[in-house]
């Protein structure tokens, strides 16, 4: 077990947040695999570098006594923002969370050796004020080696974990998505897997997920690991589409164009995916810099407009055009509704 601290970095003048390894509850046997477990997150955490991690700072022991210190994160998990919604999001919302978890679990199966997180689950998944998400604790993840058959350690949660992290097999990038599934699945329904594996009848069950991402979702959690998808990257493209942004009427934007005109139809709704910085994210992830208005005169998307933008999304000022003589109301808004619906 570990606690956490927001400290003061007196040095640097910075919040930052202090995790303390604490070994009170648990067993004396399981001490040495407790500091293990601890040091190794300390050990992927250093060489680590993505805008969905915390940033790593430093690690230090005083005396039998085990300390992180990182990034401090202001927000709440995705498990305390389901329960203080009373019910589960939109599939809408939770698609636009699964596109930054899509992108940081990629970060971290590209790693040499790859990252296997191996817990993934709302409860370690913050979301910030801003849209951002936050993959936090790192305490079970593992480098992935080809040589091993099965996990040393059955550790994971259940309703989240796959079969093989029960000692069937040996977890690899498959076992992160099964889970991201799982995640997925309760965000949308706010109901947990309790007996078995895998999800199945998705549709038929909760006819307000849309088919595609319910097949998705089925296929993510086959509990053989070869009937899965084989990457985060052939997940992604199932469960999103390829380069498509979706709002949620449901109208579809393939292209920057599209993407404007939704803009300007649903004003409101899109200073929302705006503020937690969906927009960018997408216009990034398909290669383009700007969206074009109306009439042909394009907003660029660039560093300098971040020093004008309330939220710190650098697109804001040069959308502004949408939303008029509100787009301080949208703006306001869109702060409200992340606060509530997130």
């Amino acid at each position: 077990m570990a606690s956490v601290y927001q400290a003061k970095d007196l040095k640097h003048g910075t919040i930052c947040a202090v995790k303390e390894m604490s070994l009170s509850s648990v067993p004396p046997h399981e001490h040495a695999q407790a500091i293990h477990n601890f040091l190794a997150e300390a050990t992927i955490l250093s060489r680590l570098n993505h805008l969905n991690l915390p940033a790593f700072t430093d690690f230090f022991t005083e005396g039998s006594r085990h300390f992180l210190v990182m990034e401090y994160i202001e927000g709440n998990t995705l498990e305390e923002l389901l329960e203080h919604n009373g019910g589960s999001f939109s599939e809408r919302r939770v698609l636009g969370w699964a596109r930054q978890l899509c992108d940081v679990l990629e970060y971290l199966h590209s790693q040499q050796p790859p990252v296997i997180f191996r817990d993934m689950k709302p409860g370690n998944i913050m979301l910030r004020r801003d849209g951002r998400i936050k993959l936090i604790d790192f305490g079970i993840a593992r480098i992935f080696r080809h040589s091993g058959s099965r996990d040393t350690q059955m550790l994971g949660t259940p309703g989240f974990a796959p079969p093989e992290q029960y000692g069937s097999s040996q977890t690899d990038e498959r076992s992160d998505i099964y889970s991201l599934a799982m995640t997925l699945f309760q965000l949308m329904t706010n109901a947990v897997v309790e007996d078995g594996f895998g999800l199945q009848d998705i549709h038929a069950t909760y006819p307000f997920i849309s088919p595609a991402v319910a097949h998705a979702l089925e296929k993510a959690t086959a509990p053989e690991l070869e009937n899965r998808y084989q990457s985060v990257a052939v997940f992604r493209r199932a469960l999103l589409g390829v380069g498509t942004f979706v709002f949620e009427q449901g109208n579809p934007a393939t292209t920057p164009e599209e993407l404007a005109e939704l803009c300007a139809r649903y004003p409101e709704e899109a200073a929302d995916y705006l503020f937690a910085g969906e927009i960018e994210f997408w216009l990034h992830e398909i290669g383009a810099s700007e969206l074009h208005q109306p009439g042909g005169k394009s907003a660029p998307c660039t560093a300098a407009n971040s020093r004008r933008s309330p939220g710190g999304n650098r697109l804001w000022p040069d959308l502004s055009w949408y939303f008029g003589p509100y787009a301080a109301v949208y703006y306001r808004q869109s702060r409200n509704i992340s606060a509530r619906d997130h």
